[in-house]
């Protein structure tokens, strides 16, 4: 285990090195991440929070680049991937055709799942969408949660209620309101934090969406960073120090617990 460390300091060592020497050709690079994304990346009293962006300024401060952070909306962000505006994109799925204009991080930046949320006591089992016919389900307004939910909430087989924000969701559970409420979960343990209802929600154990990988992407187009695939390998492991030396654990306490 003593070799493994030394061994990565050394390389992050030799990756520091070359970022540092030539690797921008401005003094700064710049990244986007996705506008309102709460709890990962959002504006909070005119400054930009979130675990995300938590999670890259410390990326950033231990290779010791200097990195500008926007936030946009999702399409704003993807065009200027797939252009080179922006050198980066702080959240971003994978999906196979976007490798033509983007470099994907190595290691998730956050996973993201939709869980059912309720009233805790009044827990139920769910395995599959037959489980929710007949039930108040509450989603955030506009917000799609997969093509069976849609589906059967078209039907009226769920009775779907919707909501601007999540704040607005936990106080109908707590009211009766509603019998249960879909959301990603992080965004739920956030808002349960902010506006107390600590012990009073729970997650139900099965995903209705199970989890899947969001990735850091850094843009193939980018004419600011010129060494890209030696950027992302010392992001790769820098990302993969955060992550087993607590660091990241700490981030996502701040947020959520």
């Amino acid at each position: 285990m003593k070799n493994i460390r030394i061994l990565m300091l050394i390389l992050s060592t030799i990756y520091f090195q070359s970022i540092s020497i030539y690797a921008f050709a401005d003094e700064y690079i710049r990244f986007v991440g996705i506008a309102d994304q709460i709890p990962y990346s959002f504006e909070e009293n005119g400054k930009i929070t979130g675990i995300d962006y938590d999670f890259f300024s410390e990326i950033s401060k231990r290779l010791g680049f200097t990195a500008r952070i926007d936030l946009v909306p999702f399409i704003r962000g993807l065009n200027y991937m797939k252009n080179g505006t922006a050198d980066g994109i702080l959240q971003i799925y994978y999906k196979k055709e976007r490798e033509d204009f983007l470099i994907y991080s190595e290691f998730p930046i956050h996973y993201s799942s939709i869980n059912i949320f309720v009233k805790k006591g009044s827990e139920f089992i769910y395995n599959n969408i037959e489980d929710l016919y007949g039930k108040k389900v509450g989603n955030h307004s506009g917000f799609f949660v997969s093509n069976e939910f849609m589906q059967a909430a078209k039907e009226k087989k769920i009775l779907l209620e919707e909501a601007r924000t999540t704040e607005m969701n936990l106080m109908k559970l707590e009211s009766g309101r509603i019998d249960c409420f879909v959301a990603n979960p992080d965004t739920v343990l956030f808002n349960i934090k902010k506006f107390g209802f600590t012990g009073k929600m729970v997650g139900l154990p099965t995903p209705l969406v199970p989890k899947k990988e969001v990735y850091l992407g850094l843009s193939k187009n980018s004419k600011n960073v010129k060494n890209k695939h030696d950027f992302i390998k010392s992001i790769n492991i820098v990302m993969k120090e955060i992550i087993e030396d607590g660091t990241y654990e700490r981030i996502l306490n701040k947020y959520l617990k």
